[in-house]
């Protein structure tokens, strides 16, 4: 447990380090020309390449066999040993309009998170979670929500990149309203809006074709929380691309969402 809380006490001093020195606000007036698109709909700035090279040589010293995958220089995750898995700037359309944004680092023995850290810039908010030790927001510890029907329920939801599924997320947004949600929230980025279900700020959030920086960190904080996130069929979540479904721990408010999103 010690050497669990040295490392997310590492990380930390890290992405503050960063945020001061490579996001800090005089760096970012000229972010508009540091933009690129990498996919339709898809973009990255220098911001992630430095944030993600900085990371990959922070994080290898702070565990020297480590292996990393991140989303701008790619990897694996190793079966066995330690690997790293990072999203340097989740939510980059978010960053590049000045709205709220997160890096996520996570950590994988053996094929299994154990640690997951998340840092959001502009809120100062660090979430953090240790395999069996619970998870948390600003050292405060972490629940779920206890609503078990969708109900009165704030439901997440998050855009692909494959404008094709776009008008199946809709739907899928208007069935659950029609259910009696209290409201249904685009928000982001990823890793925040999992991070909200395990703060119990919403109870459930639902997204297509995510890859494991996006997922890896915050489904550790959400399981430590004592969510669930599953596959789009309610079966085991891989650490492959994937979509997914976030809820509390309601079996009741899990069948209800399966049934209702497809």
């Amino acid at each position: 447990m010690d050497n669990e809380i040295f490392i997310v006490t590492q990380i930390k001093k890290l992405v503050y380090e960063i945020s001061k020195q490579i996001l800090d606000i005089n760096s970012l007036k000229e972010i508009e020309k540091e933009v690129t698109e990498k996919g339709k709909n898809n973009y990255v700035t220098t911001f992630d390449i430095k944030v993600e090279n900085k990371l990959k040589t922070a994080l290898k010293e702070l565990i020297v066999e480590s292996t990393f995958l991140g989303e701008e220089t790619g990897g694996k995750i190793e079966s066995k040993g330690y690997t790293w898995v990072v999203d340097p700037i989740d939510g980059t359309t978010n960053f590049i309009h000045g709205l709220q944004y997160a890096i996520s680092i996570g950590l994988v023995k053996y094929g299994k998170p154990i640690i997951g850290c998340i840092y959001s810039p502009s809120t100062e908010d660090f979430w953090y979670g240790i395999k069996g030790k619970g998870a948390y927001k600003n050292d405060i510890k972490l629940q779920v929500s206890q609503r078990d029907s969708i109900k009165d329920t704030v439901i997440e939801f998050g855009f692909p990149y494959d404008t094709s599924k776009t008008e199946n997320i809709l739907k899928n947004v208007l069935k659950i309203k029609q259910a009696g949600a209290a409201d249904v929230k685009r928000i982001g980025p990823a890793c925040l809006d999992i991070c909200r279900v395990a703060s119990g700020e919403c109870d459930a959030y639902f997204e297509y074709d995510l890859k494991p920086w996006d997922i890896m960190a915050a489904m550790l904080i959400l399981q430590e929380a004592g969510g669930t996130l599953y596959k789009m069929d309610g079966t085991k979540y891989e650490f492959t691309q994937g979509s997914i479904i976030v809820s509390n721990k309601s079996q009741k408010l899990k069948k209800q969402l399966l049934e209702l999103i497809n």
